[in-house]
């Protein structure tokens, strides 16, 4: 399968870059919210342990007349803290991806919580290991074939369709300086079914 991919960047001037250096209120915010950060960080160590001793939930998140495709949060292994997650995540939704006919390169990976369907599949991104960033796959719905479309940057990207054969991917960060943002857009066509 052949996939087209472009690549978009653009810089936002934001209220920051008038204000000027903060240093001083950025040293004194990371003191008040490190241990903030702390607690939130072993409430999440603990709901992954609640989440792993539950046993799986599936839910149907696509179909079409060749294939179904299930997804669920519950069960999923402790290798999710080995994982590289998006920078500064809000929240971390693994999941687990099956599809009845069976499609064996789904059982491999912890997928992301978004999913783009169009005509011919759906496009789904993964958690890869700690320090390879994520990658975007087609799981195209005859072939039952699992594709890497695109290793991509950890980031909470949103991903939306936008035609019967293309979707777009979105994402922001902020540059080092803490002042301009970068904004990242990609847009994947399916070239041939």
């Amino acid at each position: 399968m052949e996939f087209e991919i472009k690549r978009k960047e653009n810089y936002v001037v934001t209220p920051w870059d008038e204000v000027g250096p903060v240093g001083l209120v950025a040293v004194f915010g990371y003191i008040v919210l490190s241990p903030l950060y702390l607690l939130k960080f072993l409430k999440q160590k603990l709901l992954k342990k609640q989440i792993a001793s539950q046993s799986p939930k599936w839910s149907v998140i696509s179909s079409s007349e060749d294939i179904t495709i299930y997804w669920s949060m519950s069960g999923i292994p402790n290798l999710v803290q080995l994982l590289e997650y998006p920078k500064d995540v809000k929240q971390i939704n693994a999941y687990k991806i099956k599809s009845m006919p069976e499609c064996k390169a789904l059982d491999e990976k912890l997928f992301y919580s978004n999913a783009a369907q169009i005509k011919d599949g759906l496009f789904l991104m993964s958690y890869n290991k700690y320090e390879k960033g994520m990658s975007l796959w087609f799981l195209h719905f005859k072939k039952r074939e699992l594709s890497l479309v695109q290793n991509l940057e950890s980031y909470e990207w949103a991903m939306k369709t936008t035609s019967h054969t293309s979707i777009s991917l979105n994402a922001e960060d902020y540059k080092p300086d803490g002042h301009r943002k970068l904004s990242f857009t990609y847009l994947v066509s399916l070239k041939n079914g």
